[in-house]
Parts: structure tokens; C-alpha cells; sequence
């Protein structure tokens, strides 16, 4: 097997997943470093991926998948940071109060889901109009 790793058709194979999964932990790694505060970023993201990648190849036998960061797993981590910082939630049992929002279990993880990605966008959006505000005064001259 580890010969017809180096035929070009397998070279050019692995290239392909390697730039896929760079790609993914640089995007996702980035954001990840915004939601942490530069906890966990780039770098680790990217550390994990190559370190998962390569024991479920070598594990596995499958080595053409991409192990890598996605979005769900960048809001769950959001949100892991999240409630780790707030102790009071956790001490006060502050989680029972879900049962009275929502009637079925299964639309608890949709809900917060897209609540906290709402979240997240909407504060990159201020702090983008921030740095870049918008031109009231501009005038078009033709």
C-alpha cells in the first residue's frame, strides 16, 4: 500500500486533500482565534488537524478524507468557550431552565446553533462599521 502512495495519480491525490485541509484549518483556525480570544487559533487548528489526520490514516486505512475544523464545530467550540467562562451558569444549575423554552429536546441544538452564529456575525459586522464607517457625506461626481 505504501507503494502506490508514490504513483503521480496518488501524489496528486493527496496534494489536493492536503491544500483542502490547510485551507479549512487557516479559515476556520482564524475564526476560531476571534471566538477564543486567540486561544486556540490558527496554529492549533492546524497542529490538530495534522495530528488527527494522521492517526486515522494510519489507523484507519482511509486516507483520502478531510479531517478538519467545520462550522458547527466552530460554534460548539464558541459556545464551550463561552459557557467556561461564565461558572455562575454552571453552579446555579442555570440549565434546567431550557425545558421551558423549547418542547423537544432535538430543537434545542438547531436553536442555539443559529442564535450563536447570528450572534457572531452580527458582532463582526459592528466591529467592521467600526473601522470602516459608512461615508454619509460622499458625493458622486460624474
Amino acid at each position: 500500500d505504501f507503494y502506490e502512495g508514490f504513483h503521480i495519480q496518488s501524489i496528486s491525490a493527496i496534494l489536493f486533500i492536503y491544500l483542502g485541509c490547510i485551507t479549512n484549518a487557516i479559515t476556520f483556525g482564524g475564526l476560531l482565534g476571534d471566538a477564543t480570544e486567540n486561544y486556540q487559533g490558527v496554529m492549533e487548528s492546524f497542529l490538530g488537524t495534522a495530528m488527527a489526520g494522521s492517526v486515522f490514516c494510519l489507523l484507519a486505512g482511509q486516507p483520502l478524507i478531510i479531517l478538519s475544523s467545520t462550522g458547527p464545530i466552530l460554534i460548539f467550540e464558541k459556545l464551550l468557550y463561552d459557557f467556561s467562562r461564565c461558572l455562575i451558569l454552571v453552579a446555579t444549575d442555570a440549565s434546567f431552565i431550557i425545558k421551558y423554552i423549547l418542547r423537544f429536546t432535538e430543537e434545542s441544538s438547531p436553536l442555539s446553533l443559529a442564535s450563536s452564529s447570528s450572534m457572531m456575525l452580527s458582532k463582526k459586522m459592528i466591529v467592521a462599521f467600526k473601522y470602516y464607517p459608512i461615508n454619509s457625506d460622499f458625493k458622486r461626481t460624474m
